[in-house]
């Protein structure tokens, strides 16, 4: 248990990144080339296709799907990413596990930014457990 607990911490860290990868977003445009740490890599995917974010919000350089993997003792994946990124998505994904598997898929909420590809990267690796994470019991 005390992975799953380390690995929700960082994960909630990894929210609070979020923040500065907007940052970074805004500067040159693009997330390809974020580096979070040696433990924490993002596998998330820009979308430029996308002028609307959620049918209301004006994208103009479109937006990025944030998801990112702890490789630790055990593998943990933060977030899927909308359907239309599916494939570069698994793509980020297998380069980063690098052969390892994936033990635990933590799921922040249920829109499809954010969880589109769920069930697909749960049939691809079936041992892993389905973690949904509630910000209040971080924050507490």
């Amino acid at each position: 248990m005390f992975h799953i607990a380390k690995m929700l911490q960082n994960y909630y860290n990894s929210i609070v990144l979020d923040r500065y990868i907007y940052k970074l977003q805004q500067e040159d445009n693009t997330m390809s080339n974020v580096t979070i740490s040696d433990s924490i890599k993002y596998i998330g995917v820009d979308d430029t296709t996308l002028d609307l974010f959620e049918s209301q919000y004006i994208v103009p350089n479109g937006v990025s799907y944030n998801s990112y993997v702890i490789l630790d003792e055990k593998v943990a994946v933060m977030d899927t990413v909308d359907a239309r990124k599916t494939d570069e998505w698994f793509s980020n994904l297998t380069n980063t596990l690098n052969g390892r598997t994936v033990d635990y898929i933590v799921i922040s909420h249920l829109e499809p930014d954010h969880a589109a590809n769920i069930q697909m990267l749960a049939e691809k690796y079936p041992q892993a457990k389905l973690v949904p994470v509630s910000y209040t019991h971080l924050r507490a």
